[in-house]
C-alpha cells in the first residue's frame, strides 16, 4: 500500500509540474496581449484626439465664417471621421 501512494505521490507531483509549465506560458502570452492591448488603445486614443482637435478648427473656423481656413483644415480630416461632415451645410 505504501508503495502505491509514493507512486501516485509522484505522478501527481510530475503532473502538477506539467500544468504549472503550462500555466506559466498561457500566462505570459495573455501578458504579451495585455501589453500590445493598451499600446493599441493608446494609439487609437492620440488619433481620436488628433481627429477631435482638427474637427474643433474646422467647426470654429466655420463659425468665423473663414471659408479659406475652413477648406483648408477639412482637407485634413480623416474619413471616415466618426459624424464626419455629413449634415453640415457647405
Amino acid at each position: 500500500m505504501l508503495s502505491i501512494t509514493a507512486v501516485l505521490t509522484a505522478w501527481c507531483g510530475f503532473e502538477s509540474s506539467q500544468w504549472g509549465g503550462e500555466m506559466s506560458i498561457a500566462f505570459s502570452t495573455a501578458s504579451s496581449a495585455r501589453i500590445e492591448a493598451a499600446r493599441q488603445a493608446g494609439v487609437a486614443n492620440a488619433a481620436r484626439q488628433a481627429d477631435l482637435t482638427i474637427w474643433g478648427l474646422y467647426v470654429q473656423a466655420r463659425a468665423q465664417r473663414d471659408t479659406a481656413l475652413a477648406s483648408y483644415v477639412e482637407q485634413r480630416i480623416r474619413r471616415p471621421f466618426p459624424g464626419g461632415l455629413q449634415g453640415m451645410d457647405r
